[in-house]
């Protein structure tokens, strides 16, 4: 549970001052289009209307979803062109049934129909693949699942989006909630020359930064159309800062049942509960605190393609796909951390002066307590996702009835921790220490009883730093065949192999310091971090708290070199290939019922799955064989 405020992700959030963008878009198209103007006094042809722009871009979805036999939405270029969207997750939850998840203020993943982001299979031109990053511990960590994180791409690099709801035959397994398509644009869709480009600029005095925005694209054919090339580039920088109140969930005990007796856990068992019978049953939040989250983002996009059509007939098309999302983010916090501490220097040692519980919902209200361990602490990320895809297509009519597509592509997502790193200090046994509810739910009124300004108040006993990665490659072959039996009744085939690989590692020296080798915090090895008076806060909370600056304190006890070794984490290590084979048959049938056009799809599909997993795990005892 918690509240904060980002203040550069929304206008109504920052102090705002100003914002600029600039689009600029020519074609080749409207250049021919002026210059076959007929004369004035010519009479005017009516027998044709040409749409184009938006309007067009949204019939042309609209004809899509209503000619689809499944379930399916799309947005076009043009629709995502006028979006003031962050990334590609925030255009895609403009489609009905499509919510999304965000991390520092932006859309990361998306859930389709209630069903979570490793339901949803994300195609990219015609073959899938998966993109990860990582985020905050609060929201979700390093992606280790099947779950694709749309904020590693920039809107401005696709052409089409389409969400697939219900499956066909044709459609590939593995997905319980969506298959979304996503296609980047191809030279031959444009004129014989288009130039896009589009700026744009946000400044935020908090950050006192201004954040570009800037995508380009250039395409060029021939003008028998039968050759063409484009290339579009995308590039964003954000600067986000978001502040407020989190709890790190709740604990507590429930209620016993008529007649039982309560239960007393170490987990919330305070060392006088005894005295305070509401404690019991009561709900506490496990880590109250303060917080001041930073983040840096660059994100880069590329797209190239080339197409030949050396007849009528043939189209040949080759789509490269280039993304690096990169951010350094730190997190400070001012905390107290004894009450999710389960052993004997935690909340069992924790006194209870005065006690206020809400009797409807059990949470607490207000309290004061004593010999509370009051943490200060500083983590900061640096993360990088490059995403890399090639396909080659290949699309055949060799009759008016008889066509062909075949489809090759690889693709790689390469994400990596290189620091992960947290400095703790703590005020051990504080007296007087007080959290109060009362007047705001989500902003609580906390007092830590101590100067939080002082580094002489807390002493660094615990260090961290976590080191990761996760890498998945596809390998995909497709062929499908279409037959056209007569005007309303067609015949599809094909069959496809599938390769994915993925691996994970994750190395830690979390230490916790001897007391020899603990150290208080100064004036040179600490920082000041502030909570800006944006935030509505009550009255007496603590704005500004001191905290262990990491690059002085890691240099000074060599936290990167043997004096702490990295060990291996068994349980993040982990190799997974997967082979998927595939076929379907499926008929698409037309027919027409009393002035009402029915349509269906009927059919079948094979697939077979091959997995190997290798892994690492700890096990203690002795083997079957008793050795």
């Amino acid at each position: 549970m918690g509240l904060f405020n980002d203040r550069s992700a929304h206008p109504n959030m920052a102090r705002f001052l100003a914002a600029a963008s600039l689009s600029v878009l020519v074609t080749g198209t409207a250049f021919a289009q002026d210059a076959k103007q007929a004369p004035a006094d010519a009479v005017p042809d009516e027998s044709e209307i040409i749409v184009t722009g938006f309007r067009s871009s949204l019939a042309e979805a609209l004809n899509e979803k209503r000619d689809a036999v499944n379930t399916v939405d799309v947005i076009l270029a043009e629709d995502i062109a006028d979006f003031p969207d962050l990334n590609l997750a925030e255009s895609i939850q403009r489609i009905p049934g499509v919510s999304i998840d965000r991390d520092n203020g932006e859309g990361r993943s998306i859930t389709v129909r209630g069903l979570n982001p490793d339901f949803t299979r994300v195609r990219i031109n015609g073959m899938e693949t998966l993109a990860t990053t990582g985020s905050t511990d609060a929201s979700g960590g390093t992606n280790r699942g099947r779950g694709f994180d749309f904020n590693t791409f920039a809107s401005e690099l696709f052409r089409s989006i389409k969400v697939s709801k219900s499956p066909t035959p044709q459609t590939e397994e593995g997905s319980l909630g969506a298959v979304v398509d996503l296609s980047t644009g191809r030279p031959l869709d444009y004129g014989r020359f288009a130039l896009a480009v589009s700026a744009q600029g946000q400044y935020n005095e908090t950050s006192d930064k201004l954040n570009p925005r800037l995508a380009g694209l250039v395409s060029i054919s021939n003008d028998a159309k039968t050759l063409g090339a484009l290339i579009s580039v995308s590039y964003t920088q954000r600067d986000i800062i978001e502040e407020g109140f989190s709890t790190g969930r709740y604990a507590g005990n429930p209620a016993p049942a008529a007649g039982a007796a309560q239960k007393f856990t170490p987990r919330n068992a305070f060392q006088n509960e005894a005295a305070f019978p509401l404690a019991a049953t009561a709900f506490f939040p496990r880590i109250p605190r303060y917080g001041i989250n930073t983040s840096d983002q660059e994100r880069l996009g590329v797209t190239a393609a080339i197409q030949a059509a050396p007849s009528d007939k043939t189209l040949i098309s080759l789509d490269l796909l280039y993304s690096k999302f990169s951010g350094s983010r730190r997190e400070q916090f001012l905390e107290a951390i004894s009450f999710s501490r389960n052993n004997a220097t935690g909340i069992r040692e924790t006194d209870l002066v005065n006690l206020t519980i809400d009797p409807q919902t059990r949470n607490l209200v207000s309290g004061t307590f004593n010999d509370v361990d009051v943490r200060v602490e500083n983590r900061v990320d640096e993360l990088e996702t490059e995403f890399k895809q090639a396909t080659l297509e290949l699309k055949q009519d060799f009759s008016d009835r008889f066509s062909a597509r075949a489809l090759g592509g690889i693709s790689e997502s390469d994400f990596r921790i290189a620091r992960q790193t947290t400095i703790i200090a703590d005020a051990l046994n504080v007296d007087g220490y007080s959290i109060d509810f009362s007047q705001n739910r989500l902003l609580p009124n906390i007092n830590y009883n101590i100067d939080v300004t002082n580094p002489a108040n807390f002493v660094v006993n615990e260090v961290r730093d976590r080191p990761q990665s996760t890498i998945n490659k596809f390998k995909t072959a497709v062929i499908d065949l279409n037959y056209k039996a007569t005007d309303n009744i067609s015949v599809q085939s094909g069959g496809s192999f599938k390769q994915f690989k993925f691996s994970a590692t994750e190395a830690r020296r979390d230490t916790i310091l001897a007391t020899a080798a603990q150290f208080p915090l100064t004036s040179a090895n600490s920082t000041l971090a502030s909570l800006t008076s944006s935030l509505n806060l009550p009255t007496g909370v603590d704005r500004t708290f001191v905290t262990p600056n990491i690059d002085v304190i890691a240099n000074a006890i060599g936290l990167y070199t043997n004096n702490f070794p990295l060990v291996t984490q068994r349980d993040a290590i982990n190799d997974v290939r997967e082979n998927d084979y595939s076929a379907y048959l499926q008929t698409q049938i037309k027919a027409e019922f009393g002035g009402v056009l029915l349509r269906a799809v009927a059919g079948l599909r094979y697939a077979r799955t091959e997995v190997v997993a290798n892994g690492l795990t700890q096990q203690t005892g002795r083997d079957p064989d008793g050795a």
